[in-house]
């Protein structure tokens, strides 16, 4: 009986293949939101996996002298042999950072590799052209990778013209128990290419341009002494943690003894790697929850009108006995036929979406990689069965709960009024115990955990307002004036919002944790806004008929007005959801910015931030007819994996990504005119606190860039270096994000990285020069050590284009439930027109024409989801203002209004345009068969 019931019913449902279709289309964007973000996601941690082992290749373990840049190959050749048979493969290597020039090109980022012998273990090149065989090589030959080939247009026999950097290192002289320091300096060589190699193995190390030659001739034209070189590298006889630290604790007795020091490289690169994949996979979720949000709302008002459609047929088969729970599994099980076949659908469509969202992150950090001179593997989509199979079950699931719920509400009607033809009559709303509970239970939860989080200023806030909702809750129960209730509850939440946010909110945190309150309390103003507007819609639509024509138009738009006021539930949730929705989109577009502070106030004083690979040779530089002022000093680029910045209870708090060191000197501390943004007391300028730097050791400063979210001035800046962790006290914060620096005294800067000369360049333009001029300037004169300038606008632009690329992306996946808002207004209107179809059918008995039923129909979501527009600005503005003003003043609030205003005007016109395509086929239904049941 149950069976044939079943598929009679599901063959009836293809009468009403419009419906089904616009429940299908629902479903369908909810598919492609979550899988193409679970697809995205994987996609993203595939890539930054492959990209952690490309750039290591087959190195599992790194060694390099704790005391010098440069060591002798017999402490190497010395490890290596105890680490068999744990290490597969060893070599002492030479690596040297160059400029390398050909034909007027030049590219700054290349590595000379120097091998020796002991390369032979690890897997041969691979000759693309020429020879590949490093250790036949004359003294006048070198060979390449493809990469730098192709960007230098080299081929075999070109002349290769290379600016070496060779670093400053210490050689110990045994007989006289005394060391020689030997000073940073650049080599300027000149070779043959003999031939090009693929990049792949040891031709491939650190994903950059390289250079290859044997290790006795580039100690020779380097001037360095005979054996030296820079770092040793072990293979592992399994590419995992594991095997790395097991190697490492068999010869680190012996390392230390010798003055070694030995880092897992490629294991703690791919752990790195699988926490930024974790990052934005659960980013990429939670976003896509907030579409699936909207759209499981969106499918409720489709279910709920298809349902409508058939009432009388559910009330038909249980007046023949069948029973409440037989009548609710016909509904689901025709829901989950529409979902089944858009979850099909989807997963289909989702893939192009996931390749879009992960190529264009992926393109993000190839350019950040690219600055660097490393050359990102490429984004390979992956797509697994399993992945696409649980977003296709989700949705299933999800369609088959809103199923449920839409239902009950249709089978929750009187039996009676619903055989009469009267769909208007709802049940009232349950007053429970259970909703009070839980919210009393959640904000118990959040104050007890407030105290023991880092993120203790959000979770308070939060518990204090799902406190506050609880007590409503148990207010309104039983209470006859339910509406004066929840207005007053309305203003008094409004006020909290406010107050409530700007004094307990935790902004000290920095932006990523304050984001937190700032979402928590958006999302309250604009609900207790709708709650307020939802019983004034009537008097609202009366100002705006005045715009319209007289006669019908007006009628109809104060029909609508009052209708929109009547179901204030269904109203208020229109206004919520699409302010809501635009609030998300504002705060993104003004955290996007934040980073945005006037090259006034940002740049120091200075016109432009030049790097080097190279000692810059400043004083040349000094002596530019464009330049006024230039300062150099030495720099360093530390791996973020071995930065960080520790409080009292040792929490760590990172960047992701690598972070510049610098020694401070006396002729930056004289030029600079930055400002300080957060200092400890008795440091109230950048002068005193870069002044305190340098006469002691144990102090460094940050800029905004390299400070970490939380991090405060007394934390312990704390960097994993060759000669161990080295710790720093935190004094001071300058007040710009175009530098990414640490800065460190010059005796803890030689400890803490290898000098290689000036190459962090900061200068001042002549007077009456302007900026390009002066970058222009800079270019040409250091082009042969790889200085690359920008004008502190190029900077700043570069900056804001950084946080921008993840907002904009995060605002589309946003956009995209704010498109689900719109059809859940549509279909509202589809619903609205069958509740109402008698009401209809009298309007139009009475005289009024068919384009005004659908203007009455249309216009009631037209001005919910436009006052919700409006409460998104101007409440969520107005909120953000505040917030700002009081948690990050320091930051600047910009506001994209031209972005903003066409999102906003697309939302209307689409919205428009979709509510009077769902009202015009009411509009043209059959007035008897609307008024046959009509008394």
């Amino acid at each position: 009986m149950k069976g044939s019931t079943t598929r009679l019913w599901l063959r009836a449902a293809r009468r009403r293949p419009t419906r089904a279709l616009a429940a299908v289309a629902m479903s369908v964007v909810m598919t492609v939101a979550t899988i193409s973000a679970l697809v995205a996601g994987d996609s993203l941690s595939t890539l930054f996996h492959a990209d952690a082992a490309a750039e290591w290749g087959a190195v599992d373990v790194e060694a390099r002298s704790a005391r010098t840049a440069v060591f002798d190959d017999s402490l190497g050749r010395l490890l290596g042999v105890q680490a068999e048979p744990l290490a597969v493969s060893w070599a002492p290597r030479l690596i040297l950072s160059a400029v390398a020039t050909q034909g007027g090109r030049a590219e700054p980022a290349t590595q000379v590799l120097g091998l020796g012998p002991e390369d032979q273990s690890y897997p041969a090149l691979r000759a693309i052209q020429g020879e590949h065989e490093w250790l036949r090589l004359g003294p006048e030959a070198v060979l390449v990778n493809q990469r730098l080939a192709r960007r230098l247009h080299v081929s075999v026999g070109d002349q290769l013209a290379l600016v070496i950097a060779v670093p400053e290192w210490t050689e110990r002289v045994v007989s006289r128990d005394t060391s020689i320091k030997h000073v940073a300096r650049t080599t300027r060589l000149s070779f043959s290419v003999a031939g090009i190699v693929a990049d792949r193995d040891t031709a491939d190390l650190h994903r950059t341009p390289n250079v290859i030659i044997s290790r006795d001739i580039l100690q020779r034209r380097t001037g360095l002494e005979p054996g030296s070189s820079t770092v040793l590298h072990l293979t592992a006889a399994r590419h995992d943690r594991a095997s790395a630290k097991q190697l490492i604790d068999r010869i680190n007795a012996t390392a230390v003894g010798v003055g070694m020091t030995l880092k897992p490289v490629r294991s703690d690169e791919l752990k790195t790697a699988a926490g930024e994949g974790g990052l934005f996979r659960s980013i990429l979720l939670t976003l896509a929850v907030l579409v699936v949000g909207a759209g499981a709302a969106s499918v409720v008002n489709l279910l709920t009108a298809i349902g409508l459609e058939r009432a009388h047929e559910l009330a038909v088969l249980r007046s023949l006995g069948v029973s409440r729970r037989h009548a609710v599994w016909l509904l689901t099980t025709e829901a989950g036929c529409y979902g089944l076949v858009a979850a099909v659908v989807g997963a289909a469509l989702a893939v192009p979406l996931a390749g879009a969202l992960a190529g264009r992150l992926a393109d993000h950090f190839a350019h950040l990689s690219a600055d660097r001179g490393r050359e990102q593997v490429q984004l390979a989509l992956a797509v697994r069965p399993s992945t696409v199979l649980l977003g296709v079950l989700l949705m299933v699931s999800v369609v088959m709960l809103t199923a449920r719920a839409a239902a009950r509400r249709v089978l929750a009607r009187d039996l009676d009024s619903v055989l009469r033809g009267d769909l208007l009559r709802q049940p009232p709303a349950p007053s429970g115990l259970v909703r009070p509970a839980i919210g009393l239970a959640v904000g118990a939860y959040c104050l007890g955990a407030a105290s023991s989080s880092g993120a203790g200023g959000t979770l308070l806030y939060i518990g204090v307002t799902v406190l506050l909702a609880a007590w409503w809750l148990m207010v309104r129960r039983g209470r006859p004036d339910r509406e004066v209730v929840d207005r007053r509850a309305a203003t008094a939440g409004l006020l909290w919002a406010f107050a409530g946010s700007a004094l307990l909110g935790d902004f000290s945190q920095g932006v990523q944790a304050g984001f937190g309150v700032i979402t928590v309390a958006g999302e309250l103003a604009i609900v207790c806004a709708c709650v307020l507007l939802s019983s004034r819609l009537r008097s609202v639509m009366r100002r705006v008929r005045f715009y319209a024509p007289g006669g019908q138009p007006q009628a109809a738009l104060l029909a609508a007005g009052a209708n929109a006021e009547e179901s204030r539930d269904r109203s208020g949730l229109a206004m919520g959801t699409v302010a809501a929705a635009l609030f998300a989109v504002v705060a993104l577009t003004v955290l996007g910015n934040a980073s945005g502070e006037p090259v006034s106030r940002q740049g120091g004083g200075f016109d432009v931030v030049a790097t080097s690979v190279a000692d810059a040779g400043v004083e040349s530089l000094r002596s530019l007819p464009e330049a006024g002022t230039v300062v150099g000093v030495p720099s360093a680029v530390q791996p973020e994996q071995r930065y960080r910045v520790e409080d009292e209870s040792e929490r760590r708090m990172t960047v992701p990504y690598p972070v510049r060191l610098a020694a401070v000197d006396a002729e930056l501390v004289a030029a600079q005119r930055f400002r300080v943004a957060d200092a400890l007391p008795g440091y109230g300028t950048a002068t005193q606190a870069l002044q305190a730097v340098l006469n002691d050791d144990d102090k460094a400063v940050l800029d905004r860039y390299s400070r970490p979210e939380g991090a405060h001035p007394g934390d312990d800046v704390v960097l994993d270096t060759p000669s161990g962790v080295r710790r720093f006290r935190l004094i001071a914060v300058l007040d710009t994000f175009l530098l990414n620096t640490v800065f460190l005294s010059d005796t803890s800067f030689g400890a803490a990285t290898t000098r290689r000369g000036d190459t962090l360049v900061l200068a001042r333009a002549a007077p009456g020069v302007a900026r390009p001029a002066l970058k222009q300037a800079l270019l040409r004169a250091g082009r042969d050590v790889g200085l690359a300038p920008k004008t502190v606008d190029e900077s700043r632009r570069d900056v804001i284009a950084v946080n921008r690329t993840f907002t904009d992306l995060f605002a589309v996946l946003l956009l995209l439930s704010l498109l689900v808002a719109v059809t859940s207004l549509a279909a509202g209107v589809v619903r609205t027109a069958r509740e109402r179809r008698r009401e209809l059918g009298v309007l139009r008995a009475l005289g009024m024409g068919r384009r005004h039923v659908a203007l009455l129909l249309a216009a009631e979501p037209v001005l919910a989801a436009t006052l919700g527009a409006t409460v998104g600005l101007g409440v969520g503005l107005l909120l953000l203002r505040v917030l700002f003003a009081v948690g990050f003043s320091d930051l600047p609030f910009l506001i994209d209004w031209g972005r903003l205003g066409l999102v906003v005007l697309a939302v209307e016109f689409l919205l428009c345009v979709t509510c009077w395509l769902a009202a015009w086929p009411a509009s043209r239904r059959d007035l008897e068969a609307d008024l046959a049941d009509a008394g």
